[in-house]
Parts: structure tokens; C-alpha cells; sequence
């Protein structure tokens, strides 16, 4: 089994590809991870807010779950025989706990089979996809 993130995508369609749905597979796939911000990053993001700018600490954790949770559904999708997810939706919310700074990050996207569409294979979106897939799955 590839450790390769399957191409993920926000919308129903693929340029060139027909969408085929998974019939052993669910409508969609969820994972969620409830990640905690150290105290020391938390007292700068703190700082941050009060001076202004960009909480790098917060960013760096919130992209290492977002990517950590996209391997995760790319090998349950994998599971499923699926070749890309569709509908790909990210969300990330502060959860108020006391005395604690949580961050909860949800992805969720459909797995699905993805079918070349021959009489569009000149068409430039399609050249573009392709370009695409094949770079994210190497």
C-alpha cells in the first residue's frame, strides 16, 4: 500500500475525468484530530494578538494535522479502491477548555474513482490535471 496522498480536490468535478462513486465506500469521509498548543506558544500567539502579526507556531501545528489527516483519508480512501477524493473540505476552531488552548481540525471529502475521458484528452484543463495528480502522487 502507497504512502502517496491521493489528489484531493473542493469540487464535484475533475477536468477529463468522469466521477464514479464508490458503492461499498460512505458519501464521505471524516477524521478529526484535537491537537493542544504548548504554553509557551500560546503566551506568544498571546503576544501576537495583542502587537499584531501572523502566530507561526499556530500555523505550523494547524498544517502538520491538516497534512497528518490527509494521509489518514487518503489510506482509508485507498482502502475503498478509491483514486482521489472530491469535495474536500478543511475546518479548524478553537476549543474552549479551561486553562488549556485546544485546536480541533476536521477534514472530510468523498472517495471515488476517477475515469479518463478520451475526448477531451486535448484539452488544456485536462493536460493540467494530469500534470497535477501525477506530481502529488510521487
Amino acid at each position: 500500500m502507497s504512502n502517496e496522498l491521493l489528489p484531493f480536490t473542493p469540487l464535484e468535478t475533475v477536468p477529463g475525468y468522469r466521477v464514479e462513486l464508490i458503492s461499498n465506500a460512505p458519501p464521505m469521509l471524516f477524521d478529526v484530530s484535537v491537537k493542544g498548543i504548548n504554553v509557551f506558544r500560546d503566551f506568544f500567539a498571546k503576544l501576537r494578538d495583542f502587537f499584531g502579526g501572523e502566530t507561526h507556531s499556530h500555523v505550523k501545528v494547524i498544517q502538520q494535522t491538516v497534512e497528518e489527516l490527509m494521509a489518514e483519508m487518503s489510506s482509508k480512501a485507498r482502502a475503498y479502491g478509491a483514486d482521489a477524493i472530491i469535495k474536500f473540505q478543511v475546518s479548524v476552531m478553537p476549543s474552549p477548555a479551561k486553562n488549556m488552548s485546544l485546536v480541533v481540525v476536521t477534514v472530510m471529502g468523498a472517495p471515488v474513482r476517477l475515469v479518463p475521458e478520451r475526448s477531451i484528452k486535448g484539452d488544456g484543463a485536462y493536460a493540467a490535471y494530469e500534470a497535477t495528480a501525477h506530481s502529488a502522487r510521487r
